[in-house]
C-alpha cells in the first residue's frame, strides 16, 4: 500500500527503535498485526501480539501517533508536529515502551496506573475514564517483563 509521508515518517521512527533493538521493521515484524479493516494510506492500526505480553495497539495517522496499552486508551498520543519537532524524545518514549518492565494497577473500573520501570527509573502514567477519581477500592496489579529486552551487545544508543 502507498502511505502518506506522515505515515512513512512515523513508521521510520518506530523502525529506528525496533532495528536498534535487533528486531524486524514494523510492517515485517511478526509481532505486529495490521487491522486490515482499518488500514488506509493515511491511517493504520496495528496490534502488538507476543506470548505473555500485554495488549498494545499502535495507531499511525496523518495527525500523529497514538498508543493504547491494555485498557488505557490514548495513554500516549503525540501530534504529528510534536513527533517531528521532538524526534529524539519520541524515540525515547517508544524505547521505554519496548524495553521497560511495565506494571499496571487497576483501581476500580475507571482508573488505571501504568508504571514503566527501567534500571532505577520509574515513569508513572494515570488513565481515568471519569472526571473524579476515587481510589477507595483495592487495586489489582499485573507486571509484564520487557517486550524486547535490550541485549548487552546491541545496547541502544542514547542518541537514537
Amino acid at each position: 500500500m502507498m502511505y502518506t509521508k506522515e505515515i512513512l515518517n512515523i513508521e521510520k521512527m518506530i523502525n529506528d527503535v525496533l532495528i536498534s533493538l535487533g528486531e524486524e521493521p514494523l510492517f515485517l515484524n511478526k509481532n505486529f498485526i495490521t487491522y486490515e479493516d482499518l488500514h488506509f494510506s493515511h491511517w493504520v492500526k496495528l496490534l502488538f501480539i507476543k506470548k505473555n505480553s500485554l495488549n498494545i495497539t499502535f495507531v499511525l495517522s496523518n495527525g500523529g501517533l497514538r498508543v493504547d496499552i491494555d485498557r488505557a486508551e490514548e495513554i500516549i498520543d503525540i501530534s504529528y508536529e510534536n513527533l517531528i519537532k521532538n524526534n529524539e524524545i519520541t524515540k525515547q518514549i517508544l524505547l521505554m515502551i519496548f524495553t521497560s518492565t511495565i506494571m499496571i494497577q487497576y483501581c476500580g473500573e475507571h482508573t488505571t496506573f501504568l508504571y514503566f520501570i527501567k534500571n532505577n527509573t520509574v515513569k508513572k502514567y494515570k488513565y481515568s475514564t471519569t472526571l473524579i477519581t476515587i481510589c477507595f477500592r483495592k487495586c489489582k496489579e499485573k507486571i509484564y517483563t520487557p517486550i524486547f529486552p535490550e541485549k548487552e551487545s546491541k545496547r541502544v544508543s542514547r542518541h537514537l
